[in-house]
């Protein structure tokens, strides 16, 4: 490890220390900057060796606090940037093989003119991909697309022993309970596996994945550094759509926007990429930004859709027609270049910019939910909310997924008084989740902000065979030491 980049240095360690979450109390004695798998394996074992703890940084973009180190040293991934050739697979699909450094914005660039894209989309693209990989990201395109997890083929993983698996998926199942597999040198290796049942939503990071016979590379993602470091990765590309329609959609009425979601749920003709979700009080804190908003508008819904070149303008109509038919408002708006296209993912965008710089001006930091349900219970979990959050009398906003059923309350405490009814606040919310059969964390994970929660809401049983697969692969606790679990 004599020639690789290594600091003590107090000024290097600093941007490490914090990420969009804002949770302070980071601190480590070393960042370390690995450039190729070998630098990752001695890395590793050197810190099992000693027994010293080891927190995996991305591109800090993460909102709970997973890359903020509890001492020792941190694995910082952005020179782990490969970008391999695109890979036309039939009969439609493509493959990438990228290192964990490498961001979202550099896959799309990287894939452009090719015939393929990445296809899941989280808000910030200079997310790293190791980071979604880590928290099973999805975002606005989930809808249609999936998370990370469905459009992972591959994986390049180093064991707390400085072992490497390369694990290709299909290979490696549970089996009677257990993960059997075989490292590149031969070595044998034998995992507990999950045994517990998912809730019936369509997006999971509330902890480690679980399902019947599930693949080892399934429980590697979503698994936020805690178990293995993940180093390289082969995705799958979609083929890029001919045509996207898109549009926002205004509505006086909110129960008219939700009356129309439950139409498109059913509604065969029309099949949205993504169907995202503002309240009142999200639109209110836009207005500055989207003067075209009303004063009497109470709900937006932005949607995208694929289509051909052939049916673009029939699907166009067809879009107009339920907007007329839900009484949207004559103020909303429709893409018909990829520069409306463009500024319809802006304004989507702006959002959590907008909030983000609320807070910063107030000195505070945010409390986000980020829970999902099945879709019957959704009216059910978005009344309850409001009535929690209302009595609190905490300023707030909501948004989101809301074809995965899916939304995101920002609480935004007016001052540092307000931060402990906040945090309050938000455990209740992710509790009102699970008392509807959803999850608490649906795409953002746990980090270090939310495992009091997870250990709140969690079967006992479950958590501790949690806790029992996290010893198997790192007998030590060394690796992410505070994110999931209590150190």
């Amino acid at each position: 490890m004599g020639g690789m980049d290594r600091s003590r240095d107090p000024r290097r360690i600093a941007p490490y220390l914090q990420d969009e979450s804002r949770w302070s109390g980071g601190r480590a004695e070393e960042v370390v900057w690995p450039e190729c798998l070998d630098d990752v394996c001695d890395i590793v074992a050197s810190a099992a060796a000693g027994g010293s703890a080891l927190t995996i940084s991305g591109g800090g973009t993460g909102v709970t606090g997973g890359r903020i180190p509890s001492g020792g040293a941190v694995l910082a991934t952005e020179r782990l940037s490969h970008l391999g050739p695109v890979r036309n697979l039939p009969p439609d699909r493509g493959a990438l093989r990228v290192g964990v450094g490498v961001s979202l914005q550099q896959i799309q660039e990287h894939v452009e003119g090719s015939g393929f894209f990445y296809p899941p989309d989280p808000t910030e693209r200079s997310a790293f991909i190791g980071g979604t990989l880590a928290t099973n990201a999805s975002g606005a395109r989930s809808y249609h697309y999936g998370a990370t997890r469905s459009w992972v083929s591959s994986l390049t993983v180093v064991l707390c022993d400085g072992e490497i698996l390369q694990l290709e998926r299909g290979r490696v199942l549970a089996r009677d309970g257990v993960f059997e597999c075989e490292t590149q040198r031969g070595g044998k290796r034998r995992f507990p596996a999950p045994d517990w049942s998912l809730p019936a939503t369509s997006k999971y990071a509330s902890g480690y994945y679980g399902e019947r016979k599930m693949d080892l590379i399934d429980l590697l993602i979503g698994s936020e550094g805690t178990l293995a470091v993940i180093v390289e990765a082969e995705l799958r590309l979609a083929p890029v759509p001919e045509e996207i329609v898109s549009g926002v959609l205004l509505f006086d009425e909110e129960s008219d926007a939700f009356a129309m979601i439950d139409d498109l749920r059913e509604n065969g003709a029309v099949r949205p990429i993504s169907l995202e979700y503002f309240d009142e009080r999200a639109l209110d804190l836009m207005r500055a930004q989207a003067p075209f908003l009303s004063e009497r508008t109470r709900a937006g819904l932005l949607f995208e859709q694929c289509s051909s070149s052939r049916d673009v303008d029939s699907l166009n109509d067809e879009w107009l027609r339920l907007a007329e038919r839900y009484r949207a408002d004559g103020a909303s708006w429709f893409a018909v270049d990829a520069a409306d296209r463009r500024r319809i993912r802006d304004f989507r965008h702006a959002l959590p910019s907008t909030v983000n710089q609320r807070l910063s001006r107030r000195g505070v930091r945010k409390f986000s939910t980020d829970s999902a349900v099945p879709w019957e219970v959704f009216p059910e979990m978005l009344r309850r909310s409001r009535e929690r959050l209302e009595k609190a009398k905490l300023e707030y906003v909501a948004f989101g997924h809301v074809g995965d059923a899916h939304l995101h309350f920002n609480i935004l405490p007016r001052d540092a008084s307000e931060q402990a009814a906040a945090a309050e606040a938000q455990h209740e919310v992710a509790k009102i989740a699970c008392s509807l059969g959803g999850v608490m964390s649906a795409e953002h994970g746990i980090g270090k902000i939310k495992r009091k929660t997870l250990a709140a809401l969690t079967q006992p049983e479950t958590l501790a065979r949690m806790r029992e697969i996290k010893t198997a692969f790192d007998p030590g606790w060394i690796l992410g030491p505070g994110t999931l679990f209590a150190p």
